[in-house]
C-alpha cells in the first residue's frame, strides 16, 4: 500500500490555524447559548468535521476528490461521481490516470440492481478491491461479474472496496449495508493498510469522529497524544475484526471468502525468499495472518501468491495490480466459487 498518513482537511498550516480561530470564535459565541450550542453539535456535525476531521493522504494524490468523511466509517467514497479521470502521481513518480464512476450508494461502478433472483456478490476491501489504477470495467470485481455472466449466470458483483480501508472499516461497512444488500457471497480483501503507523488507530479515531461531544472538544484540544503513531489495527484487533466479519456474514446468510494478497516483494522473492540485494525484506503485511485466520475460522481463502508468482506484468507498484493482474484474480475467484459449488443461488 502507498505510504499514507492522516492529515487535516486544511493542509496548509496557516489555513488550518485561521479555520481553527474562526471555529473557536464561533463556538464560543454559540456556547453562550446552550440551546444554540447543542443544536450546532447535533444538527451540523459536518461543520465540526470540516475542522476536526481527517482523511487519508498520499503524496501526489488528492483523495479528497473521491473521499468524504463519514463518522461511522471514518471516510467513504463520494456517491454519484463521474465518469471522470482520477489522476495523480505515484510515489515513484509514475502518473496515475484511470476512469472512475460511483453509484448512488457510493460504491464503484454502475448502479446496483433491485434485489431479485440474481446471484449477488459483495466485494469489500482496500484499494486492491477498489481497483486503484485501472478503469471501472477492469477491476477484478467487474471482470468477475463479466466472467459469471459469460457462463450464463445471472450474477451481480458489487465493488464496495475503498482505497485505504482497513478491516475495521470493512466490518462497519458490512454492518451498515449487509442486511439491505443481502449478498449471497462476501469476498473480503484486507491486510495492507492495517500495518501503517500514521497517527491514532482506526478504533481511536472513529471513537472521536462518531461522538459529537468529542468532536466539539477536539476543536479546543487534541483528542490524541501528540505524535501518536499507532498501528491502524494491531494483529489482535485485525483478528477480532475478521471474526466479527464472519459472524456478520452468518447473520445475513452470506458465505464469506477471504483473499490473501501479497505485496510485490513477497511475490517476486518466492524463488529466493532470503533477503538480499535483489530481494529486500518485504514490508510487513497481514498476508500470512489472513491465511492463519481463514484456517482457524474454517473460511475459504484465495491465496494470490501461488497464482501470481510465475506471472509477469501484474503489479504496477508495490501492491496494486495491472489490468492483467486483476483479470487473473477474477479468473481464480471464479474457479474458487465453482469448486465451492456457490454459483447456484
Amino acid at each position: 500500500m502507498f505510504p499514507t498518513t492522516f492529515t487535516n482537511l486544511f493542509e496548509q498550516e496557516s489555513e488550518m490555524k485561521k479555520s481553527l480561530r474562526v471555529a473557536r470564535n464561533g463556538l464560543i459565541i454559540l456556547l453562550l447559548s446552550p440551546a444554540l450550542a447543542l443544536g450546532a453539535v447535533f444538527l451540523f456535525p459536518q461543520i465540526i468535521l470540516s475542522v476536526a476531521g481527517s482523511l487519508m493522504k498520499t503524496e501526489g494524490i488528492d483523495w479528497n476528490k473521491i473521499h468524504v468523511l463519514d463518522p461511522k466509517i471514518i471516510w467513504r467514497l463520494r456517491p454519484n461521481l463521474g465518469p471522470f479521470v482520477f489522476s495523480g502521481t505515484l510515489p515513484d513518480g509514475s502518473p496515475l490516470d484511470f476512469r472512475l464512476t460511483t453509484n448512488a450508494m457510493g460504491f464503484r461502478g454502475k448502479p446496483i440492481r433491485p434485489r431479485g433472483p440474481q446471484l449477488r456478490i459483495l466485494a469489500i476491501g482496500d484499494s486492491t478491491t477498489f481497483g486503484l489504477g485501472v478503469d471501472d470495467d477492469k477491476t477484478w470485481p467487474a471482470v468477475l461479474e463479466s466472467l459469471l455472466q459469460n457462463k450464463g449466470i445471472d450474477a451481480e458483483v458489487i465493488n464496495a472496496g475503498v482505497s485505504g480501508y482497513s478491516a475495521f472499516q470493512g466490518l462497519r461497512l458490512l454492518k451498515e449495508h449487509g442486511e439491505k444488500l443481502r449478498p449471497d457471497i462476501v469476498i473480503a480483501t484486507f491486510g495492507h493498510t492495517e500495518v501503517e503507523r500514521s497517527g491514532p488507530s482506526d478504533i481511536e479515531r472513529q471513537a472521536v469522529l462518531g461522538s459529537r461531544l468529542r468532536l466539539l472538544l477536539s476543536i479546543f484540544r487534541d483528542p490524541w497524544q501528540e505524535k501518536t503513531q499507532s498501528l491502524r489495527m494491531s494483529p489482535e484487533e485485525f483478528r477480532e475484526a475478521m471474526m466479527a466479519l464472519r459472524h456478520e456474514c452468518t447473520t445475513i446468510n452470506a458465505k464469506l471468502i477471504l483473499v490473501a494478497w501479497p505485496n510485490r516483494q513477497e511475490c517476486d522473492c518466492t524463488k529466493n525468499p532470503a533477503p538480499g540485494p535483489d530481494c529486500p525484506p518485504a514490508d510487513p503485511t497481514y498476508y500470512l495472518l489472513v491465511k492463519e485466520i481463514a484456517s482457524t475460522l474454517g473460511v475459504p481463502v484465495l491465496d494470490v501468491l501461488p497464482v501470481m508468482k510465475e506471472q509477469d506484468n501484474i503489479y504496477f507498484d508495490t501492491v496494486h495490480f495491472t489490468e492483467k493482474g486483476n483479470g487473473i484474480v477474477a479468473q481464480h475467484l471464479l474457479a474458487t466459487l465453482e469448486a465451492l459449488d456457490l454459483l447456484v443461488r
